[in-house]
């Protein structure tokens, strides 16, 4: 069952723009002051030089892993030097639509935060062209299944949790992918053994896709939740294309689902997502911020 590459089976149907917004200020996010000088520079810690003695501080032994890179990268190198079996680097540094975490919606309780808004308009900005607000729409309307199912199967998801973590210790420790899957994964019906798959952008559910599109090679992605449930992914292969909406991505994964989901049959677990989805409800937690709700979702709205 190929349960997780359907990012556009529950309503993606969108509109070429959004409706007239407000001043930026009166939206909640208060651009005009919080763009007044350029984004921050994290500095990993035990790197650069110490803030009281200036002197040079030693590098920070490597991680077992090496850390994801974020879709804000550094310049992107000329085509002839990039390698085309490699997940591609993001383009310049754009400015993210919020500079503070926090939570400004809630779906079905469940809040939805800047961060994750941030994260995949990122994402979709290395690809697909569209203005910030469109992306932030999109962004949003992704993210709606996953909390949705976050709310559903709260009571479930710290036994998945704690499963997904025991597989991930073993591929830590180095035991055979496709030994990991047999035991932890519930995507029974992944075309190999070791639960691998080959895929475009925006065909897999989010933040999956994402992930499957911006990791190292053999770097290890998880545990992280989806509407399915807890994933670990690793990229195992990649392949440009001529444009960036072009590139694929193979991985190989492990699905620790909802147990709601798989005691579903297979032919009903995408109907009774959208059901869901249909039935959430949406609640606003900063002014300004109804742009961003799809024109399908808005009369989800709930009010104070």
């Amino acid at each position: 069952m190929k349960i997780i590459l359907c990012a556009l089976s529950l309503g993606c149907f969108f509109t070429p723009s959004l409706e007239a917004q407000e001043d930026p200020r009166s939206r909640g996010t208060d651009r005009a002051h919080e763009r007044g000088g350029p984004p921050p520079l994290l500095v990993p810690a035990g790197s650069g030089s110490d803030a009281k003695t200036g002197k040079a501080s030693p590098p920070s032994p490597p991680p077992a892993f090496r850390p994801s890179p974020g879709v804000f990268g550094g310049p992107r190198p000329p085509a002839a030097l990039r390698d085309p079996n490699l997940p591609r680097t993001a383009s310049g540094r754009p400015n993210p639509p919020f500079l503070h975490d926090r939570a400004v919606a809630e779906v079905d309780g469940i809040p939805v935060r800047t961060d994750e808004l941030n994260e995949l308009v990122a994402y979709y900005q290395t690809f697909r062209p569209g203005s910030e607000d469109v992306l932030l729409r999109d962004a949003f309307q992704a993210l709606v299944p996953l909390k949705v199912m976050e709310a559903a199967g709260a009571d479930d998801i710290p036994a998945m949790r704690a499963k997904c973590g025991e597989a991930f210790e073993a591929l830590c420790a180095e035991a055979p992918f496709e030994d990991v899957v047999a035991k932890y994964s519930d995507d029974s019906e992944a075309p190999t053994a070791d639960g691998r798959y080959t895929f475009g952008r925006e065909v897999a559910v989010q933040p999956f896709d994402r992930l499957a599109h911006i990791g190292p090679l053999e770097y290890l992605h998880g545990p992280f939740l989806t509407k399915y449930g807890y994933h670990i992914l690793q990229v195992v292969g990649y392949q440009q294309g001529e444009q960036p909406k072009e590139d694929e991505t193979e991985v190989r994964h492990v699905l620790v689902m909802y147990p709601v989901l798989k005691n579903l049959p297979e032919d009903d677990v995408r109907p009774w997502l959208a059901a869901r989805v249909q039935a959430c409800s949406i609640r606003i937690l900063e002014p300004g911020i109804q742009g961003m709700i799809p024109p399908s979702l808005r009369g989800n709205l709930s009010v104070d």
